[in-house]
């Protein structure tokens, strides 16, 4: 499909590289969600940047919805990364549903 080619992988993804720059600037949190290729998959995925500009880690959404409407999973594969809550300058935050539980005060959904 021609969606995949704009894939990029994780780690040197321009985009996540510009984000880190920008929110050291600005002194933000930035989650960046973008459409990752890794182990002959896409994924849907977020990349947690820090108030700092450093990358705090990625979260593969990990549900892909499979109902009326939704098309996600002819595109996605479901993540591996698990539940995670990104420790932030300002705040504890999480991507993704039930992730409250395990200590997050924010949530943010690809």
């Amino acid at each position: 499909m021609d969606l995949f080619r704009h894939a990029k992988p994780y780690k040197g993804n321009p985009t996540i590289i510009r984000m880190q720059k920008l929110a050291k600037e600005l002194h933000v949190v930035i989650p960046v969600s973008f459409l990752e290729e890794a182990n002959n998959a896409h994924y849907n995925s977020v990349a947690v940047i820090d108030a700092g500009g450093t990358d705090l880690g990625l979260y593969r959404k990990s549900h892909i919805p499979d109902a009326p409407g939704y098309q996600e999973k002819f595109y996605f594969n479901p993540g591996d990364t698990g539940f995670k809550v990104f420790k932030t300058k300002y705040a504890a935050i999480g991507v993704g549903k039930l992730i409250m539980c395990c200590g997050s005060t924010s949530l943010y959904f690809p």
